[in-house]
């Protein structure tokens, strides 16, 4: 902006505010206005034609007598918001008028323009950033308590109401001069070329820069830009028309290689990344905070970094599958399946129903899937027992062997009556089918510790309940029930016996593959925790 349009808008203002007097003063007492809070700092300059010592401060006063200056102070803090001191307690008051001015400056200021200030000061304005605040305040150190503030350059301390978001221009070799009163330095104060300081007295000097207000869109990085068209190494391919780089973590999708940005995300909602690409499951690279692994990226759990159910999700096992409270129930269902899973491939026969297990915040937290449940069917079948298997939970790597088979997992839809019965789940829920084989520890191996309480709170046990696991009760893992497949290879459940919880719930309605069911539960036996083998 060209310095004639910028004493014109300060012309404006001054003109403005002289009307804003006329108005009042026919309903304010004359001593009302005497005072200097209606004011603001003008324009500022920190050094000129390399000259750091070459300094002023210039105030408007925006209403009919603001004359009343005397012991005001004039305090400067560096770029960082810390208080650095009062360069200048005011010792006389000056001539009041809406619109009129006078300057603070040095006297090397004096000398290099010419111009008589009103008051003089040693030079202590922040080069490279800082803020300068002007007024009376109860504390010199409180920034709100003065009458204004500017912030510029490379200041980053505590914003306030005077300053709102700082400018990054700098105040050398030009000046910073007003041309809006928002509050905010970042949209209040322009490059001033020519600086024009004017004092009480009406004298006026024109001080062309002597380093060039920055232009954005000239291809040269200036001043308080970090880039320019052209001119980004900054920020390669990424420089703003606004001559700034784009930000990742503004949630404002920038132009310059950002595909989305936090919240604004329309582009892959809910899988936007830390560096605003979008995840993209299976390309072996762990984006966050999208994916906690992918692939061959699985520092987070090596070797068992789940495939994707949808092209956006990569997780481990314990923060895919939910854990669960099983309750005792009964229904007489007869069926037989073939299954295939890591030990056995076999068919099995079941007569009934024996647990009800709804997904439950144990140890995980939030529970991801509220609307998958199991039914756990009694079975008999052939089984290779196994010695010396290495199972991996929450709590820890255990070792067993398995005996003999013992129930059949699939995954269900619940209601409770007088709802109507559920639909079954979605096939792809991420829930598997489970064969549950009986344990015992291996000879020789460090036994489950008694007396380890886990807090227990699911959609029967809506207050979180104590748990106490009193040992081992089974592996069940993942298996191919009649050719269906396993969606998560490697996820298993281990579950535990539980000194029993009450909840007693009548009319449970499930919902699965076999059929449907309906009992009455009346406390938790039981919970299973995911859980990895070598």
């Amino acid at each position: 902006m060209s310095f004639p349009a910028i004493r014109s808008v300060r012309s404006l203002r001054s003109l403005v505010a002289a009307l804003i007097v006329g108005a009042t003063l026919f309903t304010t007492a004359p001593d009302a206005q005497a005072a200097f809070h209606l004011a603001d700092i003008d324009e500022v300059m920190v050094s000129y034609g390399g000259d750091p010592a070459v300094q002023f401060v210039e105030i408007v006063m925006n209403a009919g007598g603001q004359g009343i200056v005397s012991n005001s102070k004039l305090s400067v803090f560096d770029d960082t918001g810390t208080f650095i001191g009062v360069i200048l307690t005011v010792p006389a008051n000056v001539a009041g008028g809406a619109g009129r001015r006078w300057i603070m400056a040095t006297p090397e200021f004096e000398a290099a323009s010419g111009l008589t200030a009103d008051f003089t000061f040693a030079a202590a304005l922040p080069v490279g950033g800082g803020m300068v605040c002007w007024g009376k305040p109860g504390l010199t150190s409180l920034p709100a308590g003065y009458v204004d503030c500017v912030a510029y350059g490379s200041y980053s301390g505590p914003t306030n109401g005077h300053i709102g978001v700082p400018t990054p221009l700098l105040a050398e070799g030009h000046s910073l001069v007003r041309v809006g009163d928002t509050n905010n330095s970042n949209v209040d104060f322009a490059c001033g070329d020519p600086a024009t300081p004017e004092n009480n007295a009406f004298a006026t000097v024109s001080m062309a820069a002597t380093t060039p207000c920055p232009v954005c869109g000239n291809n040269a990085n200036e001043e308080s830009e970090q880039c320019d068209g052209t001119d980004d190494a900054a920020c390669p391919g990424d420089c703003l028309v606004s001559c700034i780089c784009a930000v990742c973590g503004d949630d404002v999708v920038n132009a310059g290689g950002e595909v989305c940005d936090g919240v604004d995300d329309a582009a892959c909602p809910g899988q936007c990344t830390d560096t605003c690409g979008c995840a993209v499951c299976g390309d072996n690279l762990a984006e966050a905070p999208v994916e906690v692994c992918d692939g061959t990226d699985d520092s987070a759990c090596p070797g068992a970094c789940l495939p994707p159910l949808d092209p956006a999700e990569c997780s481990c096992p314990f923060g895919d599958l939910d854990e669960f409270a099983c309750y005792k129930a009964k229904g007489k269902v007869e069926f037989s399946a073939a299954v295939a899973d890591v030990f056995d491939a076999n068919v099995v026969a079941s007569k009934g129903a024996k647990f009800h297990c709804n997904p439950a915040e144990i140890l995980a937290g939030a529970i991801d899937d509220v609307d998958t449940h199991i039914v756990a069917y009694k079975i008999k079948g052939d089984h290779a027992k196994q010695s010396g298997v290495d199972v991996t939970d929450n709590f820890g790597t255990f070792t067993y062997d398995t005996k003999k088979a013992s129930l059949l997992m699939v995954p269900a839809g619940k209601s409770v009556a007088p709802a109507p019965v559920p639909g079954a789940p979605d096939p792809v829920s991420g829930v598997d089918r489970y064969r549950c084989l009986k344990i015992k520890a291996s000879k020789g191996a460090t036994k489950f510790p008694k007396g380890t309480f886990v807090s227990v709170q699911d959609q029967f046990i809506t207050s979180a309940a104590a748990g106490e696991l009193k040992k081992p009760s089974q592996l069940c893992v993942g298996t191919d029930k009649d050719g269906a497949g396993i969606q998560r290879p490697g996820v298993h459940l281990m579950c535990y016996k539980m000194k029993p919880i009450k909840a007693a719930v009548a009319g449970v309605q499930t919902n699965d593959e076999v059929g449907p069911l309906t009992f009455d539960v009346k406390k938790a036996q039981e919970l299973c925790f995911p859980a990895t083998l070598p």
